[in-house]
């Protein structure tokens, strides 16, 4: 160490007991040691290097990461401990890729979702149109993360681009408009009161807090930047959209949950919401005008049966009609394929609430509402 601090000393003119001296030459030292360190086949020694090309914003040696991720198997299942070493080091690889605005091929991207989703999103923000089938795909398919869902929308509602209100689309997303509008379920909440009498109002919306926190860096590992796709703390924009997609980076040692994506998985709209938003900007409809809402409140006053079955009809006739028009838009501007025009449809659930004050009999039951339309009475 000497004989480095001496060096420090020399080629800075600071004396060789200088703080500034030996901090210099140290990190000099290291980063001439960054390339060999990523070759190592000991995984928290690749940590370590890719910790250092990251402090000392080595993008020259960006491709050697980029290499060290298409390399890596991803990993099903709980880990051993080789493959917990294995995982952490590539956490500090994808975060000095990220971290200096780096590029990975789509397919690699696309293969580390299933390890890695958060920064493989992330990744595939960056990338060109070749990763469109993929996140059709987690828009199709993810259960898990309703924010990396949401994120996968957003990245295709951005690469879809139309101009309204004559429709000419530039470019679009095949398949995209068809998974939202079919995915999409209406919820429609219908009381059912007497004369004069007000509906009675119900309990809505969610709560809760999110405690968080990680341990410090493990021995011997460097500190890594873990990721979560949530805009709770320091969020910083993975894509803009109504709903925009957030990350927030927090530096720490690796996040011993693995399969921890969001830190407030209850603090997101529904997904049906999302999709509201989706549908409506497709259809070039302005924010907060959509045509076909998500949830829908409606009261009907009862008289008698015959009354209240008509007054029903004429509830899901118009859903339906607000369903025909939207798809017909959307077919029309070439989002919706003429086979997906023909067969794509929302989802239409309408619980039915009876706040009658006297209730001499049950209400009707409503025959053969029609295809993907489920009517049920709360009691």
């Amino acid at each position: 160490m000497a004989a480095v601090q001496a060096v420090g000393a020399q080629s800075s003119g600071l004396p060789q007991t200088d703080p500034a001296a030996i901090v210099q030459s140290q990190e000099r030292q290291s980063g001439q040691l960054a390339p060999g360190w990523l070759a190592s086949d000991d995984a928290r020694i690749r940590a370590w290097g890719a910790y250092v090309v990251l402090r000392d914003r080595r993008h020259e040696l960006l491709p050697q990461l980029a290499g060290l991720a298409k390399a890596y198997t991803v990993k099903q299942g709980p880990l051993n401990g080789p493959e917990r070493d294995e995982h952490d080091a590539m956490l500090s690889v994808l975060d000095a890729v990220i971290q200096l605005d780096g590029r990975i091929p789509v397919e690699v991207s696309e293969t580390l979702y299933a390890e890695f989703p958060v920064q493989s999103l992330i990744l595939l923000s960056h990338a060109d149109r070749a990763s469109d089938d993929f996140l059709l795909k987690i828009f199709r398919e993810e259960s898990k993360s309703n924010r990396a869902w949401l994120a996968a929308g957003n990245l295709l509602m951005n690469r879809t681009q139309c101009s309204w209100p004559v429709a000419s689309c530039r470019l679009k997303v095949p398949g995209f408009a068809a998974a939202v509008l079919g995915a999409l379920t209406v919820n429609v909440e219908l009381s059912v009161v007497d004369q004069g009498r007000d509906p009675a109002r119900r309990p809505a919306g969610v709560g809760g807090s999110c405690p968080f926190g990680l341990p410090g860096p493990q021995s011997g590992w460097p500190p890594v930047g873990n990721y979560y796709a949530d805009g709770s703390a320091a969020p910083v924009l993975m894509v803009s959209g109504a709903d925009p997609s957030f990350y927030f980076r927090s530096v720490a040692g690796p996040d011993p949950d693995r399969t921890r994506i969001e830190i407030c998985p209850w603090a997101t709209s529904s997904r049906d919401a999302l999709r509201e938003h989706f549908l409506a900007s497709l259809a070039g409809e302005p924010p907060g005008l959509a045509s076909v809402r998500s949830f829908v409140r409606n009261t009907i006053t009862w008289r008698n049966d015959r009354q209240f079955l008509n007054d029903l009809r004429t509830l899901v006739d118009h859903q339906q009609r607000l369903f025909a028009t939207v798809r017909k838009t959307l077919t029309d501007a070439g989002l919706l394929s003429d086979e997906e025009g023909a067969s794509t449809q929302p989802s239409l659930e309408v619980r039915v609430y009876d706040d009658r004050s006297r209730k001499l009999s049950d209400l009707p039951v409503f025959q053969d509402p029609g295809r993907r339309i489920h009517i049920m009475t709360v009691r």
